[in-house]
């Protein structure tokens, strides 16, 4: 979603401005232009199938997505899905990016996994005189490593160093996160500037007549003590095992509230997953969704505490 709205509103300031922004993606070992083509294929959302069919996996079976994990290298998984979006390229006419020196390349969505050959495209490309730029969105893999996949720390120190080499400015998605990174890439301190994340419900009026989850809405309805709702990721950054013992208390004196966790499958969240589901207050003032879409999201957020 950041990276969505951020784009569009690109596009629309840079024309007051006087710049020219559009979207690119890295395809087929180089940055490229994405011009939709005009077919029955190009509406089928592959993307979106390939992005979501393993959260649906990870939330309906995360004892066989845990033994993915655990057989499955990171970096062969990540191979396999570059792969199958690469296969998705037919819906778009990919053409080169045209540079020309004092161009910017902003880095907005997060890469810290992409191989070798992205980021010897991005060398060449400064090379050409392009300025580069990229967003940070936190810092718990360096900051709290013990909270992440031991694979995922050695690829984000990795990219920690190969942004402070070539970046020129940064942004981040709070000022803490912007001050955290000045501490692990100094070069970049008076050239980084952070920005708060919003909220769109500008696809509301055209998703208001898609049916709801009708075990959202059971779940919602008759709580005489409201509905809180906790949003995020399933990953130990959010402590939800924390919550739950906050909510134990409070069931334990009688209050009727409810807790509504929306998120989905991240890492090493088997036990909180577990501790959910064999509560015994699970499906009656416990539940957890894995895959709501942003109406569903959307009806939690106004029902909610």
């Amino acid at each position: 979603r950041v990276v969505r709205n951020v784009e569009k509103h690109c596009i629309q300031e840079g024309k007051a401005l006087g710049m020219e922004c559009f979207p690119i993606a890295f395809l087929d070992s180089k940055f490229c232009l994405l011009n939709p083509k005009s077919s029955f294929l190009s509406r089928i959302p592959l993307r979106s199938i390939l992005t979501y069919f393993p959260l649906k996996v990870k939330a309906a079976f995360p004892w066989l997505w845990g033994g993915i994990k655990r057989m499955v290298p990171l970096k062969l998984r990540n191979e396999i899905r570059r792969l199958l979006l690469v296969g998705t390229n037919f819906k778009y006419k990919l053409s080169p990016i045209p540079v020309c020196p004092g161009d910017v390349l902003f880095l907005l969505d997060s890469n810290w996994w992409e191989k070798e050959e992205y980021w010897n495209e991005i060398r060449n490309l400064k090379k050409s005189g392009m300025i580069v730029g990229f967003n940070s969105y936190d810092m718990f893999p360096l900051t709290n490593p013990e909270l992440c996949d031991y694979q995922n720390v050695l690829c984000f120190r990795g990219w920690v160093k190969k942004m402070d080499d070539l970046a020129d400015f940064a942004t981040a998605i709070s000022e803490d996160v912007r001050k955290c990174l000045g501490e692990y890439m100094p070069e970049l301190n008076g050239m980084s500037q952070s920005f708060r994340l919003g909220a769109d419900s500008s696809w509301r009026a055209q998703k208001k007549d898609l049916a709801l989850n009708s075990e959202l809405q059971r779940f919602y309805s008759g709580s005489g003590g409201g509905v809180y709702l906790c949003v995020g990721t399933l990953e130990p950054r959010k402590n939800h095992q924390f919550l739950l013992k906050v909510f134990d208390e409070i069931w334990k004196k009688g209050n009727q509230a409810k807790l509504c966790v929306v998120g989905k499958v991240g890492w090493k969240c088997e036990g909180i997953i577990r501790a959910f589901q064999q509560h015994e207050e699970w499906g009656k003032k416990l539940k957890m969704f894995h895959s709501l879409n942003d109406l569903e999201l959307d009806y939690c957020y106004r029902n909610s505490r």
